[in-house]
């Protein structure tokens, strides 16, 4: 497997680029513990729009961290890597994608089965991400309370 050989150093920036991902996840917990979704008023804007910052700061980074750790598997063949740059010239979007994984399965399908396992690694740990985010902000708004009294 890739992430066991060459790609050890990208799986591990990977897993290193979660801790700010339950951060932010953390800061969504907090910053949405107050807001009241069935009302619009303007006393809660700033926090609302804090909110929703925070949470497409995470979707984001989630994307950018996942996208990278994947194409850093589908590029291990150089035959794989150099036709991915000729797709990107002339595609874009979802046809871009598609394009991808339809010449991924058709090279090596060994790469296209690793890249479907670290999808569903993926998915376990934004799994873990949401929880222990979940958990943290909990505990920090906890600690607050307690602080307070």
């Amino acid at each position: 497997m890739h992430i066991l050989k060459g790609g050890r150093k990208d799986f591990l920036d990977f897993l290193r680029n979660m801790t700010p991902q339950i951060i932010i996840f953390s800061l969504i917990v907090i910053s949405g513990q107050r807001l009241d979704f069935s009302e619009v008023t303007g006393e809660g804007v700033a926090i609302t729009f804090m909110f929703w910052i925070f949470v497409g700061i995470f979707f984001l980074a989630f994307w950018a961290n996942t996208s990278l750790l994947i194409k850093s598997i589908a590029e291990s063949k150089p035959e794989i890597a150099f036709e991915f740059k000729m797709l990107e010239k002339q595609f874009g979007g979802a046809d871009l994608f598609k394009r991808k994984i339809y010449h991924v399965w058709e090279k090596d399908k060994w790469i296209f089965f690793e890249a479907v396992i670290v999808v569903f690694i993926v998915m376990f740990v934004f799994s873990m991400i949401i929880l222990y985010g979940a958990k943290s902000g909990a505990d920090f708004q906890a600690l607050m309370k307690v602080g307070g009294q």
